[in-house]
């Protein structure tokens, strides 16, 4: 009786097929698959860095912003806290420091944090010699500003709740900071009265508009969570975690 199998030469042959579908197939991932996710995130730091462009153009020329009106003057009457306001943006964590060249002076607007977020985000830094305008006087300084974007998820969800605002209704997905190389542990963002804030303690505020429902969100080390934000009125966006 003769044993029905594969012969040798078949099993080379088998071999080879399985080989050549193999790296069809991780060929077929790279260039397609995760080609287009390099795109996407390609689009994404452009238009960051373009927002970023003209917001610093805006702080330096506009006088509805910290300057005189005149590009590259600052006026010292509208240093404080909330001089960054006229520059807001829910896709960008902004800081800005002014410091006086020969005096120990120096101002600083936004939120800290964003000279301090993950390497893996996209960092702009821009760094301008000015004058400022105090009272009669004008003093040279130096003007830093710091922007930061993805994929930190504060921001993530900051502009996940104005899209939602302006269209109705936006499906985001948070990621875990581990996932990106930061620490392996949980991550919460506290979910506040028009303000976001993460476990670092950095504070994102969301101008007029207020994210219901009113408590944390807990996203597993190493994973992701799918929202769908929907707008209720004017003031308020509601949010629905997906299922997995």
């Amino acid at each position: 009786m003769k044993l029905k199998g594969i012969s040798g030469g078949d099993f080379v042959w088998l071999m080879i097929y399985g080989i050549v579908s193999i790296a069809y197939l991780y060929a077929f991932y790279s260039i397609f698959i995760a080609g287009a996710e390099v795109d996407v995130e390609g689009v994404e730091q452009s238009q960051g860095s373009l927002q970023a462009s003209a917001i610093f153009n805006r702080v330096i020329s506009s006088p509805d912003c910290i300057s005189t009106g005149q590009a590259g003057v600052l006026d010292s009457t509208k240093f404080g806290t909330n001089a960054l306001d006229c520059v807001y943006n829910p896709m960008l964590w902004k800081y800005a420091e002014v410091e006086y060249i020969q005096e120990e002076e120096e101002y600083s607007f936004g939120k800290e944090g964003a000279k301090d977020r993950e390497s893996e985000e996209m960092g702009l830094n821009y760094t301008a010699k000015v004058n400022v305008k105090d009272g009669g006087e004008l003093i040279p300084a130096e003007l830093r500003l710091f922007f930061r974007r993805k994929p930190d998820p504060v921001l993530r969800l900051s502009e996940a709740i104005h899209v939602a605002q302006e269209e109705g209704s936006y499906v985001v997905t948070l990621d875990n900071p581990s996932k990106h190389g930061g620490s392996d542990d949980d991550y919460t963002l506290e979910i506040g009265n028009y303000e976001l804030t993460d476990d670092s303690g950095n504070t994102l505020p969301l101008q007029g508009v207020n994210l219901e429902p009113n408590d944390d969100l807990e996203i597993d080390e190493g994973s992701s969570k799918g929202l769908e934000l929907e707008r209720v009125d004017d003031e308020t966006v509601n949010y629905y975690i997906l299922e997995e």
